[in-house]
């Protein structure tokens, strides 16, 4: 038999493909420029070479079957698809695996997207995950579950790179809140984690978008838990700088006056303290004082000891240092406009900028050292951090 079976052609899987010689295959078939770079081989030297080859070229072409691939799809993959056509009637879209061809029917139900556009462009590309299939090798998916395990991988990206995204609060349950994650991950938020300092009504964030990091995932329910304590506390150090000295903020008590003073919230963010000596007879007035009392306070200083930013809180403005004012209007001046320079002369590497009949000096960083200074014609003001004293610029022509 073995012998019988070798007299009609040698099985594929013991063909010697690297050590095949120019004798065994037929170079007088034309292929095309793709099969040459690959270095195609055509091993029939029947009459009919030619004629076999570009009708085999012409169904490639004109087939979405890649005959290449397996048409067999596995349960719980993602793919992706090209929707065919819809039909109301039925409630499913019909849609064409890219790759293999197979046709795979997504419920109406199964799909986020928007009907009508899709409608419109018949051929959207887009992903889907496979979750059954039938006797009658009819493949059923969900772009809605694609969706989830892309946004699901998404969160657990952020939970490694502690990075913070936002979510919408839905739902108040026992405990805390539920939030979605773009509409489709449902997320928990602990009530005591849900605000800066201690919420008293919890109404008032239903519906509401906040910043948040996840604080854990809990992989055998599936389920993140988020935190906007833990978004503070990252992102304090960048928004920090966003704090105005001159300006009056109405913030609220964050609880009951302690004989040091009271922490005041601003902003639903920051949280400060106004020392019990900025008031007269404080404990007069501290009697009177409750959590959730409105307050106006203005920033006077923010320290930074064992790790934590300290806000400092005064009722009065004239408590305020004057360079802190002084940089706090440089900041609503300057931010997002251009100005006038020169180069100082006698100073290297810094230039003097004109603003209001004043002068400014600004220290050029290490990407403006080996260029020509005067090529360029403006200073463009990025950012002003009136806690630091610094300036972000760029040069302009």
């Amino acid at each position: 038999m073995q012998n019988s079976s070798r007299e009609y052609g040698q099985p594929l899987d013991d063909f010697d493909w690297d050590n095949l010689s120019n004798d065994k295959y037929n170079k007088k078939v034309i292929i095309s420029e793709q099969d040459r770079k690959e270095n195609t081989k055509i091993l029939c030297k029947e009459p009919y070479a030619q004629e076999l080859y570009d009708m085999y070229k012409k169904y490639e072409e004109n087939s979405s079957v890649n005959p290449y691939v397996s048409k067999d799809l596995e349960i719980g993959q993602l793919y992706k698809v090209n929707a065919k056509s819809i039909c109301l009637k039925t409630g499913v879209i019909k849609s064409i695996e890219e790759n293999s061809g197979v046709e795979i029917s997504i419920p109406l139900k199964e799909y986020g997207g928007d009907l009508d556009e899709l409608k419109s462009g018949i051929g959207t590309a887009f992903k889907v995950m496979l979750y059954k299939s039938t006797g009658n090798c009819e493949y059923i998916a969900s772009e809605k579950k694609s969706r989830s395990i892309n946004y699901r991988d998404e969160l657990i990206a952020h939970l490694e790179n502690n990075t913070w995204f936002d979510v919408t609060i839905r739902k108040l349950i026992k405990g805390g809140y539920i939030a979605t994650y773009k509409n489709e991950i449902d997320c928990f938020i602990p009530g005591s984690q849900a605000g800066a300092n201690v919420i008293k009504d919890f109404s008032i964030l239903l519906n509401k978008t906040i910043s948040v990091m996840v604080d854990n995932y809990d992989k055998s329910n599936n389920l993140f838990i988020v935190s906007y304590k833990k978004y503070i506390k990252h992102s304090l150090p960048e928004k920090v700088s966003d704090l105005r000295f001159g300006k009056m903020y109405t913030g609220k008590l964050t609880n009951k006056p302690y004989p040091f003073g009271v922490f005041v919230e601003l902003e639903n963010y920051y949280t400060g303290l106004v020392h019990s000596s900025d008031f007269e007879n404080y404990d007069e007035v501290s009697r009177n004082l409750r959590a959730g009392d409105d307050i106006d306070v203005y920033v006077k200083g923010v320290t930074y000891k064992k790790n934590q930013y300290r806000i400092v809180l005064s009722l009065k403005k004239e408590s305020i240092p004057d360079e802190l004012i002084k940089w706090d209007n440089l900041k609503e001046d300057l931010e997002g406009n251009t100005f006038d320079f020169t180069e100082h002369e006698t100073k290297r590497n810094t230039i003097v900028m004109y603003y209001n009949g004043e002068s400014v000096e600004l220290q050029l960083g290490k990407q403006y050292r080996d260029l020509k200074v005067s090529d360029f014609s403006k200073v463009l003001i990025h950012h002003v951090d009136s806690l630091n004293k610094v300036m972000n610029f760029s040069l302009i022509n």
